[in-house]
């Protein structure tokens, strides 16, 4: 749709402007309810493979659509509306799929007025949202976009500007070959360690654009790398999160991550164009490598804690684990110790499953008790 509504617009700057203000707006609102879904939909301990198998899915668009665009520009003598009217007939049908066989979560519904203002704020006070939701941002900040990093790329080994749609093809084959089987490793080691090496291999991508290698090997190693990078982090951050954010404000807290990265892009997407203008583009990636080992850093203090579940549940707790009222899970741990006690003083505690035995903290990340 965005196409083709690019294609009425013209040569127009105000209306390609609010074409692709429509169409990221669009994006704004499908991203966090979808990622919700994905997480009421699995157990907590295989929110990494879910998100890794959401996202090769996602991507495998993202890799055939430039190819299919080329093979019907040859087929029709370079029509570019062939492209829009293909292009569209694919997102109906995706939206059919949608409408026909997703269903939404409607079996546990918030109590009356557990989504409101004063529960975000509630939400944001929470001391693990509030990490993440600053680690989201401190991500954002020193992530230059992928224009950015195939302009330079193309700068560095002038390949010719027919070239430059397929540099995001080979990240996308990156991508959507290491998502899943990356998920499935954080979901094993934890999903901190992942996300941390995604950002190192961003580094790796700031520090070849301009290192002392180049040619067809440069191209291949910041394509995979730049895959490693997204299969690392955009899934596995987000699985993160799903472990912290209570069920009532689950999509809530998804849509203030998101909106906090796409801040953050913003900001450095101006800077980096800055930089780049005023000391240009070696000091620019430079300095993007060395901002972006720094924040490796503070993210890993940002992120420490456990934020994945190691115990194995099954059933519909295992797919809602934080309590449908999530905001009083903060008990201190002397109440927890007294009511255990209460339990063993009343010879009960030995016949109570083992996830009650454990109180009501053990969805909780341990720096959040």
């Amino acid at each position: 749709m965005a196409k083709l509504g690019m294609l009425a617009a013209g040569s127009a700057i105000g209306a390609i402007g609010a074409v692709i203000a429509i169409d990221r707006t669009g994006k704004g609102l499908r991203t966090a309810p979808r990622d919700a879904l994905i997480t009421l939909s699995t157990p907590p301990r295989l929110y990494g493979r879910a998100f890794g198998v959401h996202r090769t899915m996602d991507t495998v668009g993202a890799f055939a659509g430039p190819l299919v665009a080329i093979a019907v520009l040859a087929a029709t003598a370079r029509s570019y509306d062939a492209v829009f009217v293909a292009s569209f007939c694919i997102a109906a049908f995706g939206v059919l799929l949608l409408v026909l066989f997703v269903r939404d979560h409607r079996d546990e519904q918030p109590a009356q007025g557990a989504v409101s203002p004063g529960a975000l704020d509630r939400l944001v006070r929470l001391a693990p949202v509030r990490r993440l939701v600053a680690a989201a941002c401190l991500a954002g900040t020193v992530t230059i976009g992928d224009g950015f990093v195939y302009l330079l790329l193309q700068e560095r080994e002038r390949t010719g500007i027919g070239w430059f749609p397929l540099l995001a093809v080979g990240t996308n084959l990156s991508y959507l070959l290491l998502a899943t089987p990356l998920g499935l490793v954080a979901d094993r080691v934890g999903r901190r360690p992942v996300v941390l090496g995604g950002y190192l291999a961003l580094v790796l991508v700031y520090g070849l654009l301009f290192g002392p290698f180049g040619g067809t090997g440069l191209l291949v190693a910041v394509l995979a790398l730049y895959g490693v990078f997204y299969a690392a982090t955009d899934g596995v951050l987000m699985a993160l999160a799903g472990t912290v954010l209570p069920v009532p404000l689950r999509t809530t807290g998804f849509a203030l991550i998101q909106t906090g990265q796409a801040l953050s892009y913003l900001v450095s997407s101006v800077g980096f164009g800055l930089a780049w203008t005023l000391w240009g583009p070696v000091i620019a990636s430079r300095g993007a490598a060395a901002l972006t080992l720094a924040a490796v850093v503070v993210l890993g203090l940002l992120l420490r804690g456990r934020y994945h579940h190691r115990h194995r549940e099954s059933g519909a707790r295992a797919a809602n684990p934080v309590p449908q009222h999530g905001f009083r899970q903060q008990g201190s741990a002397g109440d927890g110790r007294r009511r255990r006690s209460r339990r063993t003083a009343c010879g009960v505690r030995a016949g109570l499953p083992a996830g009650l035995r454990r109180g009501r903290h053990r969805y909780l990340p341990a720096s959040g008790r």
